[in-house]
């Protein structure tokens, strides 16, 4: 088999589950062929990260754009991104802000006759 699905784990993560980083670690695995021979696996370990969805708390005009204020989680890395339009938005991204009440100004603003803004979790 080239590159495909080998192995399908289900599992929840509970609704309210806290913003964190969990180790996933492989342990107590074989495998077999279609005669049921033992073949050798390679797993690696990875992080199974739970992110909460940032939010924009606040938009406000100033003299010198739109303020634009994040929650988040602290210590998650966030992107603020903004199009003219939603139906086919082409998303820019603005700046990193490091979250829990991050702010960012849109300079640019006033130079379109509309802006959407949102944010997302950065790598």
């Amino acid at each position: 088999m080239t590159n495909g699905v080998m192995v399908y784990m289900p599992f929840t993560i509970s609704s309210n589950a806290p913003d964190h980083d969990e180790p996933l670690t492989f342990t107590n695995m074989s495998a077999t062929d279609e005669n049921g021979l033992a073949v050798a696996l390679l797993a690696t370990n990875g992080v199974l990260s739970v992110v909460v969805p940032p939010r924009v708390s606040a938009i406000t005009r100033t003299n010198v754009g739109v303020r634009l204020t994040l929650v988040g989680s602290a210590g998650r890395n966030y992107t603020f991104q903004a199009a003219t339009n939603l139906v086919s938005p082409q998303w820019l991204a603005f700046t990193n802000v490091v979250g829990s009440n991050g702010v960012f100004v849109d300079v640019t603003a006033s130079n379109f006759p509309a802006r959407f803004y949102r944010a997302v979790v950065s790598p």
